[in-house]
């Protein structure tokens, strides 16, 4: 296996992010030995990417970038004028994601999280066409701007558009400036073999979340980490791997990701302990001569 960087979402900590709340994480991770502070986008304004920069570059960090998908944010079966809001978020994601020097745009970006209804093959065969088409403007403003968009199948709970990597590599197809977003929290649920659908997506991985099965700890679970770390690698993917959890503290937030109780005995273990045990998990490659 080789090393990749490692991040952790603020999302750990708090929601909405804010200015000073992403000052004081940044010099709080990279003090753990982060490489990478994953920054999620619930509104453009909520804090400024800017100052965002300035901060992370002071710390050594770099950048990942999370859209956020709540009611009311829809690519598919939704009506003209809430498609173009959508895009003009998405849009204004890939801004801030090219301001902080994040590669990626990462997450569900085609329907609100939550939002399930059933579909038959055929149906399901539009949707992706209409996925594609209103995405289209998304990706070209993203390829501009030299960011991917990574969009990020999600379980069966949480939609029922986009549940496997199969699924995602159906809807994206040939789609430039577009890739998978992995969060192994949802291929835990939706895949019958990690590892295996991991491989079937070599080439299209642009960023991967990863927590324990719970959507805890990394490692304080049943995962075969060993197992999936080499399938990334064979996979082709070289960018962070990020540590994604919530705080039950926040009570939207709680609610959106269903955590009803606390996941280790502190929101700072959830990162420290994850970033100890994947370093461990994850030989780093030997220095160079």
């Amino acid at each position: 296996m080789t090393g990749h960087r490692l991040g952790v979402n603020t999302w750990v900590w708090a929601s909405p992010l804010t200015d000073a709340t992403l000052a004081a994480l940044a010099a709080k991770v990279a003090g753990w030995g982060f490489d990478v502070l994953e920054l999620p986008v619930e509104n453009p304004d909520d804090w400024d990417p800017k100052r965002a920069a300035q901060v992370l570059a002071e710390h050594g960090l770099g950048a990942t970038v999370c859209l956020v998908m709540p009611p009311g944010r829809e690519l598919v079966a939704a009506d003209p004028a809430t498609v173009r809001s959508t895009q003009d978020y998405l849009r204004r994601v890939v801004d801030v994601a090219a301001t902080v020097g994040s590669p990626v745009i990462a997450g569900p970006a085609y329907a609100s999280v939550g939002r399930t209804w059933r579909l038959s093959p055929s149906e399901r065969a539009a949707a992706y066409d209409q996925l594609r088409g209103n995405l289209a403007p998304v990706v070209d403003h993203a390829g501009a701007a030299g960011v991917t968009v990574a969009v990020e199948p999600l379980n069966r709970y949480e939609t029922s558009l986009l549940n496997t990597i199969g699924q995602t590599l159906e809807a994206i197809a040939d789609l430039p400036h577009c890739g998978l977003a992995l969060d192994l929290y949802h291929q835990n649920i939706e895949e019958t073999n990690v590892p295996a659908a991991i491989r079937s997506a070599a080439g299209r991985i642009a960023h991967v979340q990863v927590c324990g099965n719970d959507r805890g700890t990394p490692g304080t679970d049943h995962l075969d980490w060993a197992a999936i770390l080499t399938a990334v690698d064979d996979a082709g993917y070289t960018g962070p791997l990020c540590i994604e959890s919530f705080t039950a503290e926040n009570a939207t937030i709680a609610t959106a990701a269903s955590i009803w109780r606390p996941l280790a005995a502190s929101q700072d273990a959830i990162a420290v302990d994850g970033l100890k045990f994947l370093k461990a998990v994850m030989p780093q490659p030997p220095p160079a001569r």
